[in-house]
């Protein structure tokens, strides 16, 4: 078919994460990233920083979710898990 989108290359990579296929979810959204555009860009390192969780490397996540809000000042959930985040540290 060709189809090539960020979404669907994002997608890919959290299944690939999910089922524990670490090498591919990397390759995967790096992928993502090549074609991200402004409108979607924001929603990949959102993603990134989620995997970043779920591994425990909370200052990777922090780092994604810094770049997803700075890629789009709107972005409502990067800022909320920035706020988890902060809290966590805090306990």
């Amino acid at each position: 078919m060709g189809i090539s989108t960020t979404e669907l290359w994002s997608n890919i990579g959290l299944c690939c994460f999910y089922s524990g296929q670490y090498d591919m979810t990397i390759t995967c959204f790096e992928r993502s990233l090549q074609l991200a555009d402004d409108s979607n860009t924001a929603d990949v390192w959102y993603n990134i920083g989620q995997i970043a969780i779920e591994i425990d490397d909370i200052n990777l996540a922090q780092q994604c979710f810094k770049i997803s809000i700075t890629v789009d000042p709107d972005h409502a959930e990067a800022y909320n898990n920035l706020g988890v985040l902060e809290i966590r540290k805090g306990i």
